[in-house]
C-alpha cells in the first residue's frame, strides 16, 4: 500500500522537506488564514504566519503552472550572463553546515542560497572551504517556531562537518 503523505499524485516519492508542502495543499484556505492570524500574534512565529499565507496564494497546483514560466526567466538570465561575459557565480553554499541525513524537514529554509540556482536550472558545484568548529555549533535567531527549533537541533554535533561555497555556471 502506498503511503499517501510520502508519494505525489503520480506515485513519485516525496522528499521529507516537501511532505509538509503537500500536506498543506489539502488544508482549506480559511483554516490557513486562521492559523496565519494566530501565528502572526505569537512572538517568534511570524515566519510561520508568512508560510501559511504563501501557501494560500500559491498551492502546489498553481506552482506547477508557474513552473512553465520558468523557462523564459532562465533564457533571459542566461542571455544576460553571456552578454556581460559572466562565466560563473560564486556564492555561499548553505546557511549552516551540511544537514544531517534524514533530518532535513524544515531545514529547507537553510537552502535559500541555493534555491535561485535550482530555479534557474544552473549546474552548481559546492566546494568545501572549511569545517564547522565546536564553538559554532549554535543557531541563534529571534524566531521561536518549528523551523528555528529544527535548525538549532541540527547544529548540535556539527563540529567537523564541511562548510562550503557554491560555484554556478
Amino acid at each position: 500500500m502506498v503511503d499517501f503523505w510520502k508519494t505525489w499524485e503520480f506515485g513519485e516519492y516525496i522528499l521529507e522537506s516537501y511532505q509538509s508542502q503537500q500536506m498543506m495543499s489539502y488544508i482549506p484556505d480559511f483554516v490557513k488564514r486562521i492559523g496565519s492570524f494566530i501565528c502572526d500574534r505569537i512572538p517568534g512565529m511570524e515566519r510561520m504566519a508568512g508560510c501559511l499565507e504563501a501557501d494560500i496564494k500559491y498551492n502546489y497546483k498553481d506552482v506547477n503552472i508557474l513552473a512553465g514560466e520558468r523557462t523564459n526567466i532562465c533564457s533571459e538570465f542566461y542571455a544576460n550572463m553571456l552578454e556581460q561575459k559572466i562565466d560563473c557565480i560564486v556564492s555561499p553554499g548553505l546557511a549552516t553546515p551540511a544537514t544531517k541525513n534524514y533530518h532535513s524537514g524544515f531545514a529547507l529554509y537553510q537552502c535559500m542560497t541555493t534555491a535561485i540556482f535550482n530555479l534557474l536550472n544552473m549546474p552548481t558545484a559546492v566546494i568545501p572551504v572549511t569545517t564547522c568548529r565546536k564553538e559554532e555549533e549554535v543557531y541563534e535567531t529571534k524566531y521561536k517556531d518549528m523551523i528555528a527549533a529544527q535548525l538549532k537541533e541540527n547544529m548540535k554535533g556539527m563540529a567537523g562537518l564541511p562548510v562550503g561555497v557554491q560555484i554556478s555556471t
